[in-house]
This record gives C-alpha cells, sequence and structure tokens, in this order.
C-alpha cells in the first residue's frame, strides 16, 4: 500500500488564510459510513494531522452513541428523528462559531440521517411520502448548504466481521445479517441520489473512502494480525488525504465568489421597480425563488435564476457584469446612525469621511440563509451587521429601493439594494473585529436634516441615499 504524503503547503496556505479574518465560519466536515469502517478512528487522526499543522479544531459526538436515550432503541423512527434532530442542532451551533474554530468535524451528521431514513423505508417502517418529506427538510438550504464536505467511509461485509469480532462485538447483532447489511449499504447510495437535487454552487464536496482489507491465503498469515496492521496504515492514508482535500476546500471557500448580473437588462429592471414591494418582488426574481416556502422549493426551483457567482477579481474586469450590493441604514428614534472611518482606512479618498451604510458584496455564503434573511441579499445584509456592528437587538429589516452606485464606470458596475433596519437598541457601536472595516469605535445618530448640512462629510453612497431620502 502506498503512503500518501501531506500537502503542508496547501495547509499552511489554509491557516494564513484563516488568521486574516477572525469572524470566518469554520469548515464543516461531516464523517459518516458503515459499521467497524473506522471512522471513530479516523477521525481522531484526522484531528491530529490538522492540529499540529495550525489548524483548530472541533469534534461533534455522534449523537446516536452520546446524545439521545438509548430507550429510544425499541422505536427506531423515534429514535431517528431525535437523532436527526441533535444532528442538525449541533451543526447549526458550530457554523454560529464564528472564528472560535477552523475546521467543525461531525462524527456522523443530517447527511447520515437522511441515509437512515432510506433504511428505514427499505425495512417498511417508512411510507415514501414520510421518508420524502423528512429528506426534504434535512435537505433545506439553510443548514444543508453549510456542510462543506462529506466523507463516507465505506467496508466489505467481511472486513466488516472481522473487526467485529477483534472488538468482541455480539454475535448475534443485527449487523452480522448480511441482509441488514445490505440494506444499510443500499442506503448510502440513495442518500447520495438526494444530493443531485441540490444546487451545485452549494452542494457539498463529496469523498468516498473504503477501509475494506483484502482477503488472504488460508495457512499464510493470521487474518486478525493482517486485518489490524492493514487497518491502520489505511486509515492513516485516509485522514492524511481528508486533511489534503480540507485545506484546498478551505482556499476555496476563502476565494471570495460574488453574486453578479448581466449588465444588459440592469436599467430596465432599475425603471421597473418603482415601489419597495416591488424591490421585493426583483430579488426573489433575480434569485430564482418563488413564493413557495423553503422546504418546498428547497429540492427545485420553478424559476431559473438569473444570479450567477464569480470570482470577485473576475467580476471586477468584466464590465458586462454588475455586482450586487447588500447595504442597509439604521434609523432609532427618526435618526440614523452614521459611522467615522478612521485613519486606518485604505482607501485615502474615504479617510475621516461618514457613512450611513452598512454594505457588502453578495457572496456565495450567502446562499445559506443562515442568519435569518427572507432571501440572499437580506442574508448578505444580516451577515455585514454582525460583522461590524455590535449590541444591537434583533433588527427590523425594510426593502427601500434600488439604485446604480454612481456615475463612474465603475459605480455603473455596483446595483445596491438598500434596506432600512429599525433598532431599539441605544448601545450600538462598531464591533471593531479585524475584518470589520475601519472605523471609529461610537457611532452617531443624526437627524436628515443634520445629515444633509453635513453633506460634504458623507461618502458617495452615503449622498446618494441621503439625497433618496430627502
Amino acid at each position: 500500500m502506498n503512503k500518501i504524503e501531506l500537502n503542508a503547503n496547501i495547509l499552511r496556505q489554509a491557516t494564513l488564510s484563516l488568521r486574516k479574518d477572525r469572524t470566518h465560519v469554520p469548515y464543516v466536515v461531516e464523517c459518516t459510513g458503515m459499521p467497524k469502517a473506522g471512522k471513530t478512528t479516523i477521525i481522531r487522526r484526522l484531528r491530529h494531522v490538522l492540529e499540529v499543522n495550525g489548524l483548530s479544531v472541533i469534534v461533534v459526538d455522534e449523537a446516536a452513541t452520546l446524545k439521545v436515550d438509548k430507550r429510544f432503541r425499541s422505536d427506531l423512527f423515534a429514535f431517528n428523528i431525535l437523532c436527526a434532530l441533535e444532528n442538525l442542532s449541533s451543526l447549526l451551533r458550530v457554523v454560529h462559531a464564528r472564528g472560535q474554530c477552523d475546521v467543525a468535524i461531525l462524527d456522523r451528521g443530517i447527511y447520515d440521517s437522511i441515509v437512515w431514513t432510506e433504511f428505514l423505508a427499505d425495512s417498511g417502517l417508512l411510507n415514501s411520502k414520510m421518508k420524502m418529506l423528512i429528506a426534504n427538510f434535512l435537505l433545506s438550504k439553510a443548514w444543508f448548504s453549510q456542510i462543506d464536505m462529506i466523507s463516507i467511509i465505506s467496508v466489505s461485509r467481511s472486513t466488516y466481521v472481522t473487526r467485529a469480532s477483534l472488538a468482541n462485538a455480539v454475535p448475534i447483532e443485527p449487523r452480522f445479517n448480511p441482509d441488514y447489511f445490505n440494506r444499510l449499504d443500499s442506503a448510502y447510495e440513495k442518500a447520495t441520489q438526494h444530493l443531485d437535487k441540490i444546487p451545485e454552487s452549494i452542494r457539498p464536496l463529496m469523498k468516498r473512502w473504503d477501509t475494506s482489507v483484502p482477503p488472504v491465503e488460508p495457512n499464510t498469515v493470521d487474518p486478525s494480525s493482517f486485518c489490524l496492521s492493514e487497518s491502520s496504515l489505511l486509515f492513516n492514508n485516509i485522514a492524511v488525504d481528508m486533511a489534503n482535500h480540507i485545506a484546498s476546500g478551505i482556499l476555496d471557500k476563502n476565494a471570495e465568489h460574488i453574486a453578479v448580473i448581466d449588465a444588459d437588462r440592469v436599467q430596465e429592471d432599475i425603471a421597473s421597480i418603482t415601489t419597495p414591494d416591488k424591490m421585493d418582488e426583483y430579488v426573489f426574481t433575480l434569485f430564482g425563488h418563488t413564493e413557495a416556502s423553503e422546504i418546498e422549493r428547497v429540492v427545485s426551483r420553478e424559476t431559473p435564476p438569473r444570479v450567477k457567482y464569480v470570482l470577485r477579481a473576475s467580476a471586477e474586469k468584466n464590465a458586462g457584469y454588475v455586482q450586487l450590493i447588500a447595504a442597509a441604514f439604521l434609523t432609532r428614534d427618526g435618526k440614523y446612525m452614521a459611522m467615522k472611518r478612521s485613519e486606518a482606512e485604505h482607501r485615502p479618498q474615504l479617510r475621516g469621511k461618514l457613512t450611513i451604510l452598512v454594505s457588502g458584496h453578495v457572496d456565495s455564503k450567502d446562499q445559506a440563509l443562515a442568519a435569518g434573511g427572507r432571501n440572499e441579499i437580506e442574508n448578505c445584509l444580516l451577515r455585514e451587521m454582525s460583522e461590524e456592528l455590535s449590541h444591537f437587538d434583533r433588527p427590523y429589516v425594510k426593502a427601500r429601493f434600488v439604485f446604480r452606485l454612481g456615475d463612474t464606470e465603475m459605480g455603473k458596475r455596483h446595483l445596491g439594494f438598500v434596506y432600512e433596519v429599525h433598532t431599539n437598541s441605544d448601545r450600538v457601536m462598531v464591533s471593531m473585529l479585524p475584518g470589520a472595516g475601519n472605523y471609529e469605535q461610537e457611532v452617531q445618530w443624526l437627524t436628515l436634516s443634520q445629515l444633509t448640512q453635513q453633506f460634504d462629510k458623507l461618502d458617495d453612497w452615503s449622498q446618494a441615499v441621503v439625497t433618496r431620502l430627502s
């Protein structure tokens, strides 16, 4: 068996890319697979490889083993629904632990729950309608898109029996039954087919590894010793291979892919957006959403989206693309929040300028809708606010207007979706996190009249918004 080499250079680059932004979301890997395939051992070795190369790792324990009361095992349907909900809860916790770890490894997760849904259906314990309802819920992009990589560890039944015997498993365990083992193996194949329904842009990387040990000739070597030594080499190779894929995945994830639309129809689109309701309708149309509920529309889109995601560097060079910007001004008691850019601002023309906008490019991460927005634009907005501001209550978001951000060539390549965000908090301030923008920490609350009086101190986009509001 050839040894797989660790790509230390890629791992080093991945680590450095994460250190630039303390608000990063962890790279999420779900490990799943057949019993006795070596999943837990591989996870332990993978964690070691990643940590000695500078990445911080958390491992979320398997729900079926440690988190769900084993008394429920007598009712397989109830037991697996509880495991699915625990898996979902664990996933949401790790993706919201921004900056707290670099890699989160789930010892089984919501993909594994889909596998067991297929197994229960094949066993006659679940009808097809209920199976699809559960699968579609688990496939909701609000959480499934948060998984970056799914690692499936498979194994032959003969290797499973050998490893189970070495672990002193009870010989009458159901998984010794060939029919049980084959149905479970088939459930993994069926679960994988569900992923074809997920839009490719948010589909996790799927990798499959086989830890089966080849049979040995009788009387040539002790089968148990051979299985142990070969398994150990296999597990090491897989852990290293997974680490290489994770490092590449982190670099790809951190390469900013922003939302763009073709420029040829934009001016016509803007002219048609005459009310906030029209703006909402336009956003949903751009991203191919319908009025159906999230669960109903997650696996199929009734209208093709006009938005595509491209590398930001490519978008900047292509005059045929218009970049989508989510922007919001905050209001409280009839006043508008203003932030002052610091002298550390890297763009000299903006140093010391006031801005009333929290804004950012809509990018591929915003497809998940995990921040609570109704669409990708609102999700970007809420993400930007959570990164740049602190101490504000759950905001009320209201669509206001859409416009091109300036008359310059570069301004015309940006389409701003402007929202009003109302807050009741009097403690709002700039978060001061790395990557969150160069502003003074204290904010000002100014009336529209005061903003008009300080018009020359506002940046270009804030001037455009104040003009519209006036």
